[in-house]
Formats: C-alpha cells, structure tokens, sequence
C-alpha cells in the first residue's frame, strides 16, 4: 500500500505545481532568449505596422464593421465567428485600428515567444529572423486591415502555436500518464 502511496504522490508532484514555485518556474522558462523573441516582435511589429495604427486605415468591411461595431450578435455566431465575442473582451469591444493593432501585435509577440521554444531556438540572429518574420509577415498586416476581428484572429494564430506548443511538451505526457492512472 505505501508503494502506491509513494507513486500518486510523486504522480501529482510531476503534474501540480505549488502556488510559490509557478513564479520562479516561469522566470526560469522565459530566459534572454523569449525576451529577446518578445522585445523584437513587438519593437519590429510596432515600427512596420506604424502607418496603420497611426492612420487609421481600414479595409471596406473593416471601416463599414468599426464605425457601427456592436457587440457581436447572432449573425456572428451563425456564421461560426464565436471567438470573436470571447477576444474583444480583450480590447473592451473596441473596433480603433490604434487599440486593435497594438494589441494584435502584442498577441503575435506572445506566439513568437511559444515558437521560439518549440523550435528550440538559440541563435540571436535566428531568432531574431523568426521574429521579424512573424511580425512583418503580409498576412498580419491583412489581418489588422479588419480592425473588428484582428484581436480575434490574432488570438486564434496564438492559440494555434499554443496548441502545437502543448503537443511538443512534457504536460501532455504528464496528463497522458495521469488519465490512464485514473482510468
């Protein structure tokens, strides 16, 4: 019995973190590398993409959706675009190209920082490179066109990386192990 015992707790040792240790944990985890990812995503994203924020250019359904922008309603939801109700949360269901765009370019920074360390990335320059790259990408700049939805879409790219991210981490082994114990 205290065989058993002994491998639960050392199970949920593996799996649960405590409160004091999360900060420390972190800091450890976000060495000069992510911080360099970060800083350069943003500083690069903030400088490409300063025309836009600046002056307020919009795409045609983006300046239609930002000059009469509502909280996203049944239409939204009909066509699949329920995320974008959870994400404006994150802007306060503001649809300004100002707010949106630094914003989204601050969610990217975030998903460089998760790419950075899946790819195992050591090199400033490399990394530097993968962070230019993410941020001055066309695509980005076509998404923050649509200032209603670029938080959201933004937050969907994060996510993506996140998920990716998870799949290439021990957590998904440590819950693997801990659902077939429990099972």
């Amino acid at each position: 019995m205290e065989k058993v015992k002994e491998k639960v707790v050392n199970i949920c040792k593996k799996i649960a973190v405590h409160p004091e240790d999360i900060e420390s944990k972190f800091l450890e985890w976000f060495d000069s590398n992510k911080r360099f990812a970060f800083l350069t995503a943003l500083i690069v994203g903030i400088i490409t993409h300063i025309t836009f924020i600046t002056e307020m250019i919009f795409s045609q359904d983006g300046l239609w959706n930002s000059l009469t922008y509502s909280i996203p309603s049944a239409w939204e939801f009909s066509i699949g675009r329920w995320g974008i109700f959870l994400a404006d949360k994150l802007v306060n269901n503001l649809a300004i190209p100002n707010i949106t765009g630094i914003a989204s370019i601050f969610i990217i920074s975030i998903a460089t920082v998760f790419v950075v360390d899946v790819l195992k990335l050591k090199n400033k320059i490399t990394i530097f490179l993968s962070s230019v790259a993410m941020v001055v990408a066309p695509t980005l700049t076509t998404t923050m066109i649509f200032a209603y939805t670029s938080v959201a879409y933004c937050t969907a790219m994060l996510l993506t990386v996140l998920t990716v991210w998870l799949i290439f981490k021990e957590v998904k082994n440590r819950l693997y192990i801990y659902i077939s114990i429990r099972v």
